[in-house]
């Protein structure tokens, strides 16, 4: 049985490690080790979703955990496989994202292609698209500045390239970028709404070899989602072509945005992309915008919606734990994002100007900003508002939306304290 859809190498980063990608399959075993299953219960579901000999099913889901215990994935390979949210200290991929972090690699990079977009979802977080916008504002990055960039990425040892919008679908040298990016041996993935996707566009996107497409959705139905992107029709393009890619072999993962209007659905959600081995992802990072308007933040989830998601039977989603002195993310270190008009950041989340692809090479930015640096040099103790926090542990801090909503990216969101006290509370049994 086939667990990867692709494996690479980067063997100036990557050394010999092996860089899982996983197919659908492999998904769903690694969603069971997120359970109280044992080995048994893992091999049985997998015989019950998937057709195949039991005994052939046996040693090869075997073999599989073995080889994510391996990797620092599984923090037990004892009778129920547990996922090891800190990965092992002695599995490879834990000692190359040790050596990215201390080295500053720039392991995965986010690369807004264009700020054009058919949908003018509320939330945006590239500018107000309510109104006509300003004709400055729907950027394009150059194929004279990406396809440098590409090349000085695969030197700085990236791993992983996602390429972004507004709609990435609509940048008209995707294909090219993709296809460049895979011959030097980095994964890359496009994030779009899907509703521009068909089969001759996901053929494409396969030949050119994308290993994946990011798809959001905004609701079970089209009650929410398209109230959400303002664009009647686009919920079931969207899911129809979530389908779509997964029939055809692009592998989809879907980005749930929990808002105030749709968090009373994420169960019918949830069970939606389970019952389409649809895998996904969660969350309630909602921002202001960067173009300096907020109204986005007022699709937050009311305290009343967060303590039933607390409640519910998909709280493992929402009662995140972390390591107290985690504050300082990934940002600089091993994450980075490129802007429509060539601005290098931290992070796409996080959009502080280190520099200027038009101007220097990212090589150039990477190593010598001082932004970067700067970045880089932060203690735990200089981020004053969380250091000593009784919450800490139950805070889902991202240096990058602290700074969109607050402007201090060492300093701490109110409404992210107030989740943090509320899963503190809820940890102790007070409602």
């Amino acid at each position: 049985m086939a667990f990867y859809y692709r494996r690479g190498k980067n063997q100036e980063i990557r050394r010999e490690l092996t860089i899982l990608e996983l197919n659908e399959l492999g998904y769903f075993i690694l969603n069971l080790c997120q359970g109280q299953m044992s080995k048994n219960h893992i091999i049985d579901a997998v015989c019950e979703s998937y057709e195949g000999d039991r005994k052939e099913v046996e040693v090869d889901t075997l073999s599989f955990l073995s080889e994510l215990d391996y990797l620092g994935i599984l923090g037990s390979f004892d009778d129920e496989p547990k996922i090891n949210e800190t990965r092992s200290k002695d599995g490879p991929w834990a000692k190359l994202h040790e050596e990215a972090w201390s080295q500053y690699f720039p392991l995965f990079c986010t690369i807004e292609t264009t700020l054009l977009c058919n949908l003018k979802c509320v939330h945006c977080y590239n500018f107000d698209r309510s109104e006509s916008p300003k004709k400055e504002l729907y950027q394009t990055l150059s194929w004279d500045v990406l396809e440098p960039l590409l090349y000085d990425l695969y030197t700085a040892g990236t791993l992983q390239v996602s390429f972004s919008g507004g709609e990435a679908l609509l940048y008209p040298d995707l294909e090219r970028a993709i296809r460049i990016t895979t011959d030097l041996g980095m994964f890359a993935r496009v994030k779009s709404n899907g509703v521009l996707l068909n089969e001759n566009k996901i053929d494409q996107l396969i030949r050119a070899g994308a290993v994946g497409v990011d798809i959001s959705l905004y609701g079970s139905s089209s009650k929410n989602h398209d109230s959400f992107t303002r664009k009647t029709g686009s919920f079931e393009a969207s899911w129809n072509n979530v389908l779509l890619c997964k029939e055809m072999g692009l592998e989809p993962e879907v980005s749930v945005m929990v808002t105030r209007h749709n968090a009373y659905e994420i169960d019918e959600m949830l069970d939606l992309f389970k019952k389409n081995n649809i895998s996904c992802q969660v969350s309630m990072d909602m921002t202001g915008r960067y173009d300096g308007t907020d109204s986005s933040l007022d699709d937050r989830v009311t305290s009343e919606q967060f303590k039933r998601l607390l409640r519910g039977p998909h709280r493992g989603l929402f009662d995140v734990r972390r390591e107290v002195h985690e504050v300082q993310c990934a940002c600089a270190r091993t994450n980075c994002g490129i802007s429509a008009n060539g601005d290098v950041y931290p992070c796409i989340g996080a959009p502080i100007p280190a520099g200027n692809l038009k101007e220097n090479s990212f090589l150039d930015i990477w190593n010598h900003s001082p932004v970067l640096k700067n970045i880089r040099a932060l203690k735990y103790q200089d981020f004053s508002s969380c250091f000593g926090c009784k919450d800490a542990e139950f805070c889902e801090r991202s240096s990058g939306s602290v700074y969109v909503n607050t402007g201090d990216y060492t300093g701490a969101d109110p409404n992210l304290c107030k989740e943090a006290r509320m899963r503190h509370d809820y940890s102790r049994g007070f409602d």
